[in-house]
């Protein structure tokens, strides 16, 4: 089914109600209607007010966790190793950067890059509100 090109919003109420979008609706007033819509594991109410709530997200971050603060003072310390390391390693190309245990450390620093790219994608922000998003 096609939704209705139209910008009255009682029929794209009418529309939603139709496919089975729309869990509730009500009259705030004689002008203004509120309607919840159905998502899984979500409900996100439109019109007049707006109040979302997206669910128990499993796997995100709180910006503001102690445990977060400390796994970016891990990154910052890897980080000033990998500037000394690399520098000293281009400018005189020592033996022992081609050593197993130096090539298994450098192989463990990038993974602990690569989880923390995946982890800043799972962590909240603050909006230009202060809301935690």
């Amino acid at each position: 089914m096609i939704a209705p090109k139209t910008t009255n919003y009682e029929d794209r109420v009418d529309y939603t109600k139709e496919v089975g979008l729309i869990e509730e609706t009500k009259s705030l007033d004689k002008n203004s209607t509120q309607a919840a819509v159905k998502l899984p594991d979500r409900q996100v109410q439109i019109e007049d007010e707006t109040t979302i709530d997206f669910g128990k997200r499993k796997y995100m971050f709180r910006f503001s966790d102690p445990i977060l603060n400390k796994w970016d003072m891990f990154i910052i310390l890897i980080a000033i190793y990998n500037c000394f390391t690399l520098s000293f390693n281009i400018g005189f190309d020592p033996s022992w950067a081609s050593h197993p245990a130096y090539i298994t450390l450098d192989f463990l620093l990038m993974v602990c890059y690569i989880i923390d790219i995946i982890q800043s994608f799972m962590t909240t922000y603050l909006d230009k509100d202060g809301e935690e998003i």
